[in-house]
């Protein structure tokens, strides 16, 4: 998770989950559809805890081993 601040104001987040699946072509969108649950639960919680609107929270997956990331 960063935060992003405009002076001492929290503006947004960006939440990245790092997964060390082994995943490329159409098994990586498998993997996106399995996880994209998980990460609007972090927003969610993470939109709770700081007060920012979800829109302001940008998750993503960062698939360590192909290096590829989905920004959901």
């Amino acid at each position: 998770m960063v935060l992003e601040h405009e002076g001492s104001d929290l503006v947004g987040a960006e939440l990245i989950d790092f997964k060390t699946d082994s995943v490329v072509g159409p098994e990586l969108e498998e993997r996106v559809a399995f996880y994209r649950p998980q990460l609007e639960g972090y927003r969610r919680a993470l939109a709770h805890i700081t007060g920012l609107p979800e829109g302001r929270i940008r998750p993503s997956l960062l698939f360590v081993v192909s290096g590829e990331r989905v920004d959901l």
